[in-house]
């Protein structure tokens, strides 16, 4: 955890952003300041290798997660449809790792409609209590961003990583439902290639605020701190949810053209390719949680919920100090 910073009451030059209320409205010289210090705590808070353990994590309950969705999608739409409309997926994930996801899916359509409905079930526990461990790294993760140190107990602690677990899945199941399920209601209703292209650019709009809602959510209550204003998390989601796009796009033509995993790992190297999007985007979740944090750091307005309070009084560490300025 680093201390980059100086406890002051009395604000900065207003050209370096102290003043703002809203960070939409912090100058060029301040982002300049928030920029060097999310870069220099990203190394030295060892981001790459807390968005590892958290990718982990994330890869254990993807197979169960899918087993949910596949489940629940055979109950409303004609087995085996949703497997095939897996390949849209492409459109975020490396082709490589779409063939996993339709290989697993492919075996649980091979498993007959019997006991759908306790599969899903079944699926969505073992997806849950995965998920669970790799949000209670994330929750580290953003606590390491914000400069906080866990203080809630047990039970509290729990609660928020079961919440968010929650609704990391819930986010999920409808972004896959929306990416797979709303082209093939297209494809049964024989719409034109206009329409299939409008479906799809609705479906991948409608992935995006998701990505955002989700993260807005996450960087709000993850951390041990009185949450920040909804302003102040909006940052970080909307520039993570852009760089995770436009990430994962340019990771999928680099796998395309220029990877080759599959010769040095075999048939390893799907589930490779997998890992690494999966540490790819929980970087990014981090980046952002980061970037939120020190956009606090560098004004002297309170950024916390509820009535002003002065510094040192905010029960955030962000919101309470100034960070280091470049000059």
């Amino acid at each position: 955890m680093s201390d980059d910073s100086t406890n002051k009451t009395a604000c900065g030059d207003s050209a370096e952003g102290r003043q703002v209320t809203q960070p939409g409205d912090m100058p060029r010289a301040g982002w300049k300041d928030v920029l060097w210090r999310v870069w220099t705590r990203v190394n030295d808070d060892h981001v790459s290798v807390m968005a590892g353990g958290i990718a982990f994590f994330s890869l254990l309950a993807i197979i169960p997660g899918l087993g949910a969705f596949i489940s629940i999608s055979a109950l409303i739409f004609e087995p085996g449809s949703a497997t095939d409309e897996l390949q849209r997926l492409e459109g975020v994930l490396p082709a490589s790792s779409v063939e996993i996801l339709q290989s697993q899916a492919q075996g649980l359509d091979a498993q007959g409609d019997g006991g759908l409905g306790v599969a899903a079930l079944g699926s969505l526990i073992v997806a849950l209590v995965l998920a669970s461990r790799g949000v209670n790294n994330l929750i580290e993760g953003i606590n390491l961003a914000n400069n906080e140190i866990e203080t809630r107990n047990l039970l509290v602690r729990n609660a928020v990583a079961v919440g968010l677990t929650l609704l990391l899945l819930l986010m999920s199941l409808t972004a896959l439902g929306t990416i797979v399920v709303v082209p093939t209601i297209a494809s049964i209703l024989r719409a034109d290639a206009m329409v299939e292209f409008v479906v799809n650019g609705i479906s991948f709009t409608v992935l995006a605020l998701l990505s955002m809602a989700s993260l807005a959510l996450i960087y709000r209550f993850a951390p041990a701190r009185r949450p920040a204003k909804w302003s102040w998390v909006s940052a970080g989601s909307v520039i993570a949810t852009v760089l995770w796009l436009v990430s994962s796009a340019i990771f999928s033509l680099y796998v395309a053209n220029f990877g080759s995993y599959n010769e040095t790992y075999g048939a390893l190297g799907g589930a490779v390719i997998l890992l690494l999007w999966l540490w790819l985007s929980c970087f990014v979740v981090l980046l952002g949680a980061h970037l939120n944090a020190e956009l606090e750091h560098q004004t002297c307005h309170d950024t916390t919920r509820g009535p002003d309070r002065p510094m040192g009084e905010r029960g955030a560490y962000m919101a309470d100090t100034l960070g280091q300025s470049v000059r």
